[in-house]
């Protein structure tokens, strides 16, 4: 809503993205400089499909023409390599392979939850400028693609929440 030339409410914004995804990963930066330049004129919503869903059908089956697991792993490692503020773990999709994305997206959508009842602040920490959310999604995703890590597994999920000092038993 404009009042001459200045917002008097923020632009919302649908934001729809899989853990799983190495485009998401590498478009991270855009958002946060969007929210570094706009401030509380942007909100961004976070919503989640499941491109990944079920790997061994997207990649197992879909990549065995070029490779299979192996095969995706060079495209996203060739993908990674084209943006120098993000790494992807040579594991990633060799050795580490989820088996699905939905176990993360369940996971903070908990965490969503807990932040509207108010049980997780909702507050910009000025330090990631993001809130506890947005850093538990930022780091379920470098656990993937920067340490190899199995985010399909909520063992691997509780311990980043529990690092981040999160209500465990109310996730």
């Amino acid at each position: 809503e404009l009042n001459g030339n200045v917002m008097t409410k923020p632009v919302h914004l649908a934001y729809f993205s899989d853990m799983l995804c190495v485009w998401a990963y590498a478009s991270q930066i855009r958002l946060d400089e969007l929210k570094q330049n706009l401030g509380d004129k942007v909100c961004i919503h976070h919503h989640f499909i499941s491109v990944f869903g079920c790997s061994d059908q997207r990649i197992g089956e879909g990549w065995a023409d070029r490779g299979g697991y192996d095969g995706f792993c060079a495209n996203v490692c060739q993908v990674g390599s084209q943006f120098p503020h993000i790494s992807v773990n040579p594991e990633v999709w060799s050795r580490c392979r989820p088996k699905t994305s939905c176990t993360s997206h369940i996971f903070i959508k908990a965490a969503q939850l807990l932040e509207t009842h108010q049980l997780i602040p909702s507050d910009v920490d000025p330090l990631y400028n993001r809130t506890p959310v947005e850093e538990l999604m930022w780091r379920i995703r470098l656990a993937f693609f920067h340490d190899a890590k199995d985010i399909g597994r909520f063992s691997v999920l509780y311990g980043i929440a529990e690092q981040m000092k999160l209500p465990i038993a109310d996730l």
